[in-house]
């Protein structure tokens, strides 16, 4: 039965930081996280090493092959990032049928959706059936779909973090900390595959070479902090785990 941590939660915030930062301290010296992570840093090292290779060609007006470009579809970089968040749901979710923690199977489908909404683009349609409401925009940047996207983002953002923290107030402390920075990192990924694009949109007279080293930032940060967030969730293990 999840233990009463909950009450307070207000209080407990700092403390459950705190562990938390405890929790990825000992992760890092886990031989599992430390392998995985190596692997996954040799793989975006050499996809964001590619994706800079567009930001130069693009100033030299070199045209280079799509799939050296972090956001093409079916790209090198693409299919990547559907490999790691579909580990990461796999992972999470066999750990929430053998352990039962709420807040574990509610990050497994959070993944699960993160795969599906890259492959299927699946904000990006929600955010073109919901352009009309935005018409005042129709003939400027941020375009009507950017706003709508925008909403749309913001709408599935709010239903998952409810989700997160009603789960998490029926799961075990040691489960909800170790949640913690994959959901830190998550929300990260989230900001600079949204916002952050929103915000390079609203940018007006944008030099070629200033949209490339936009859209590498954008999309190289985004890589990065998915990366943590699924080697976190590929290899962190619940205390029973380890018994």
């Amino acid at each position: 039965m999840a233990a009463t941590w909950h009450i307070g939660l207000r209080q407990e915030l700092p403390g459950l930081l705190r562990s938390c930062r405890e929790s990825l301290s000992t992760l890092a010296q886990s031989r599992a996280f430390l392998a995985v992570l190596c692997i996954v840093a040799l793989v975006d090292g050499g996809l964001l090493g590619l994706a800079l290779a567009t930001v130069y060609g693009d100033s030299e007006q070199i045209e280079l092959p799509a799939w050296f470009y972090l956001n093409a579809e079916f790209s090198f970089g693409e299919i990547w990032e559907y490999c790691l968040s579909a580990a990461a749901a796999v992972g999470l979710l066999w750990r929430y049928r053998r352990f039962r923690e709420p807040i574990i199977g509610c990050l497994g489908l959070v993944f699960v959706w993160l795969t599906l909404d890259n492959a299927l683009a699946l904000h990006e349609a929600t955010g073109h059936m919901v352009s009309p409401l935005f018409v005042f925009a129709e003939h400027s940047q941020p375009s009507p779909q950017d706003y709508g996207e925008l909403l749309s983002f913001g709408v599935i953002g709010g239903i998952i973090l409810l989700e997160l923290w009603l789960t998490g107030l029926r799961s075990e402390r040691h489960s909800v900390i170790q949640s913690l920075a994959i959901i830190t990192m998550l929300a990260g990924a989230a900001f600079f595959g949204v916002c952050f694009d929103f915000l390079d949109q609203a940018i007006a007279n944008q030099t070629q070479t200033m949209k490339s080293v936009l859209s590498f930032i954008e999309d190289g940060a985004e890589l990065l902090l998915l990366s943590i967030a699924a080697t976190i969730a590929m290899t962190a293990r619940l205390p029973a785990a380890q018994e």
